[in-house]
């Protein structure tokens, strides 16, 4: 039998797929050694298509705070994660099943900055599209509640521009979609998961795919 969280997946996928082109996280994807960010992007038939990222220093309007994950192991695991700016392991990634499994943490006395993960979508071709996630979390420490956060990347203008927000679920899954967006190839369309509060660490899980749409008049 199918879990909630499966049910309520797969539902927001079909309508995406009924909207127009999709594309969603791939069942497994991890990198093929520690120290290497070999897979980080992603590459599909069209070209690099996902990126694991960690925003560091915590300011996503700059663009060079938005630094490609390499790969470590943890716990027998490959993950996607990055030593600098990190704390406890934490901002990670890695897919089980198609879902991203995701540490983060907030400010802490004497690193106060948030862990941040975040996944880039990298455009295929010219057109409008909005991403679409389904997230969950479970508290560690602290008291903190995770947000979700959109962002449209534009690489030759070297700007990030905030498409939206959203508060994740706990501890059910929430939907949550980025406004339509206009991306030219190789535009970015990118979801990061932030947590509020002080000394505050929780578990994600989040469901996330990208689809073409229609551009507002």
């Amino acid at each position: 039998m199918l879990t909630d969280m499966r049910i309520i997946v797969l539902v927001a996928l079909a309508a995406l797929l009924i909207s127009g082109e999709s594309w969603s996280i791939p069942r497994t994807w991890a990198g093929k050694k520690a120290g290497s960010q070999e897979n980080n992007p992603l590459v599909d038939n069209a070209g690099p298509r996902w990126r694991a990222d960690q925003i560091y220093l915590d300011k996503p309007e700059d663009l060079a705070n938005w630094k490609p994950m390499g790969c470590a192991e943890s716990q027998r695991n490959l993950v996607w994660f990055n030593e600098p700016g990190s704390q406890g392991g934490n901002p990670h990634i890695r897919v089980e099943k198609s879902r991203l499994i995701m540490g983060v943490y907030s400010l802490a006395t004497n690193m106060e900055w948030a862990k941040v993960p975040a996944v880039v979508f990298i455009a295929p071709r010219d057109g409008g599209y909005k991403l679409v996630q389904e997230t969950a979390f479970k508290g560690w420490e602290g008291n903190g509640v995770v947000m979700v956060r959109y962002f449209r990347i534009d690489r030759v203008a070297k700007t990030v521009e905030a498409v939206g927000s959203d508060i994740a679920g706990s501890p059910d899954a929430r939907r949550g979609e980025s406004r339509v967006v206009r991306l030219a190839k190789g535009d970015e369309l990118a979801v990061s998961f932030w947590i509020d509060g002080h000394h505050a660490g929780a578990t994600v899980t989040a469901s996330v795919a990208v689809s073409t749409a229609k551009l507002p008049e």
